[in-house]
């Protein structure tokens, strides 16, 4: 049977299909919860080869590559997997940074050499050719150190004007200025044309005799005070969570000869704004649209298990060189979406997510039917500016899996009227034979209020309940125990929730800590735990 449920807008109602109720095999996305890769073009290039590849004896410590249980050696990929085109057409001046990187005896890797070569290509007018450069890889692969190395050459050989830098936290920032104070301090020749260094609290500089300097700043509006700034490095793209930061510094530019700016972070989740859309316009640019930004990426493909060992390889260039193999397995114990975010340098919806990626989706049916007729529970949830709410529906099957499915939501871009949604509601009531309905009389007191006068009985779940609601989904999904038809919608809020502490032990989804609404997830809590009582209340028999 098609059944449709309307997406109330405002005053405004648009009819949409119910992906649990129809099968939803057009809505199925086995990478749940993480972002999915956008495919690109067939025309996108292959990456040639690096400009130059050590020989295994200088470049790799065996002992570093070779796992516990295995002989195979594992060195990191040098190729980013996912990359803009290169403009390999043009000169660059990325040589000059491996040979000064060589010249104090601190060489860059592979894949830190084809960075200096991709981000230094030049135009025949002398400016660069990608104003913009991030690189996207896993954490402690040796992203300071190329930014280290990048900002004394810039003080030194090219004289930049200005060079800033930027990370998420002002202490990380004074770090980065530290090693780069410490690598002038121990050579001669670098430490000779310092013309004056500053260590004032909030003023720490470099300023060189050819008149460069170098800067770091708070990730606040700190950088509205300079201008002309040649080079911008921002450390740990991923917790910028809003644009106030970037706008700040990067407007600093706009009156500087020849600008780039360099990023550098791991992945994210839903909340790192700007690298987030700094991603989407790299995926843009590979699919061939026009864009000054050099994107460069090394991760793992999404939805790659943990135990694939290429991976991990994908993700970690620096694996072999300075990280070993063991060092990476050891993190496998860790919850997975920090494992995914921070060594698999892949996007995921929320770092704080109560379960793993993997046990809401493998409990998907795409045949799942939820009939009229069949006892059925509901439960509604209002996010806390009563602008989203969501209605769930469960029903215990003959195999006694708990069926869930989203029912319908409603959107405003103000409030949602309580009397709409009470009447949605109640004619949803009506169809499945609903007397009794679940709901949280901190968001949803005024719909229920009008349901329980229309004579449904709405019953509050909070507080303790609530916790115990919350830990019941969680169980029934790693146990096997619920089964969805695998909706959209549904996937984005299960993903989308973020677990919070709650009293002595317990925890609940938080709506404000999640990275977005919840609603749909919450209302899912609340209807397993109702339709987890109806089978459970005698789990042990003692004879």
């Amino acid at each position: 049977m098609l059944l449709a449920y309307p997406v109330i807008v405002a005053r405004k109602t648009v009819q949409q299909p119910l992906g649990l109720f129809l099968g939803a095999k057009d809505t199925h996305d086995p990478l749940f919860p993480f972002y999915p890769q956008i495919k690109l073009s067939a025309f996108l290039r292959r990456l040639s080869n690096p400009t130059k590849i050590y020989s295994m004896s200088k470049e790799t410590d065996q002992s570093l590559t070779t796992p516990s249980s295995t002989s195979e050696l594992l060195l990191g990929e040098t190729k980013p997997r996912l990359h803009t085109p290169y403009r390999d057409d043009l000169p660059t001046k990325g040589q000059e940074l491996i040979d000064f990187a060589d010249s104090l005896d601190m060489p860059l890797m592979p894949w830190q050499e084809l960075v200096a070569t991709e981000a230094h290509r030049i135009k025949p007018d002398g400016r660069w050719a990608n104003s913009q450069v991030v690189a996207l890889v896993s954490r402690q692969n040796g992203k300071s150190h190329l930014m280290r190395l990048r900002i004394a050459l810039g003080l030194t050989e090219w004289s930049e004007k200005l060079q800033i830098l930027s990370a998420h936290k002002l202490a990380v920032s004074l770090e980065h200025f530290n090693q780069v104070v410490e690598l002038f301090e121990n050579y001669d020749h670098l430490a000779k044309q310092v013309k004056k260094l500053r260590r004032a609290n909030g003023q720490e500089e470099i300023q060189m005799l050819s008149g460069a300097r170098f800067k770091v700043v708070a990730n606040n509006s700190a950088g509205r005070g300079y201008a002309g700034a040649e080079t911008i490095y921002l450390d740990e793209l991923r917790e910028h969570k809003d644009y106030a930061a970037w706008s700040a510094i990067t407007k600093t530019q706009l009156a500087a000869t020849n600008p780039m700016l360099m990023g550098f972070s791991n992945a994210g989740d839903s909340t790192s704004i700007v690298l987030n859309q700094l991603r989407e316009r790299g995926m843009a640019t590979m699919a061939g649209a026009k864009d000054s930004l050099l994107w460069l990426e090394w991760s793992a493909p999404m939805g790659c298990s943990l135990d694939d060992m290429t991976a991990w390889q994908s993700a970690n260039p620096a694996l072999g060189r300075t990280i070993h193999i063991d060092n990476l397995m050891a993190t496998k114990n860790e919850p997975e979406a920090v494992v995914r975010t921070e060594c698999l340098c892949q996007f995921v919806e929320t770092l704080q997510s109560p379960w793993s990626p993997a046990a809401w989706s493998s409990c998907a049916d795409l045949d799942l039917n939820l009939e009229p007729g069949t006892q059925t529970y509901f439960a509604f949830d209002v996010t806390p500016r009563r602008n989203h709410a969501a209605l769930v529906a469960a029903q215990v099957l003959p195999n006694s899996k708990i069926a869930v499915g989203l029912v319908q939501e409603w959107k405003s871009e103000t409030a949602i009227d309580d009397l709409e949604m009470a009447n949605g509601v109640a004619e949803w009531c009506r169809m499945y034979d609903v007397t009794e309905i679940q709901f949280s009389k901190n968001t949803g007191s005024a719909v229920a209020s009008r349901l329980n006068a229309a004579g449904i009985l709405a019953k509050a779940i909070d507080g303790r309940d609530f916790a115990l609601a919350c830990d019941q989904l969680l169980n029934a999904m790693e146990a096997g125990r619920i089964t969805h038809g695998d909706q959209q919608i549904l996937n984005r809020h299960i993903a989308a929730s973020a677990r919070i502490n709650f009293a002595d032990g317990g925890w609940i989804i938080g709506r404000r800590a999640s990275n977005e609404n919840v609603t749909a997830a919450v209302a899912t809590a609340m209807v397993v735990s109702v339709a987890t009582r109806q089978y459970s209340d005698v789990d042990i028999i003692v004879v």
